[in-house]
């Protein structure tokens, strides 16, 4: 994903003096990379969450059935 990043901005690093010239774009590279994982792992912990809730109240929902027959 780097060498794709340096690639599409059309840089080609020599040494660290010409990473720290294009510093803003590197953190804004880095920082919309994170968000995305961020945001992937967030909503699969929600989604799990959501699917044990949802077992939770069928089970009760089966409970109640099996009550009153």
């Amino acid at each position: 994903e780097w060498k794709n990043f340096l690639e599409r901005i059309e840089f080609k690093p020599r040494d660290d003096k010409d990473l720290k010239s294009n510093t803003d774009e590197i953190c804004h590279w880095a920082s919309y990379r994170g968000q995305t994982l961020t945001r992937t792992v967030r909503g699969m912990m929600y989604y799990r969450r959501a699917l044990e809730i949802q077992c939770i109240q069928d089970k009760a929902d089966l409970e109640k059935t099996y009550e009153i027959s």
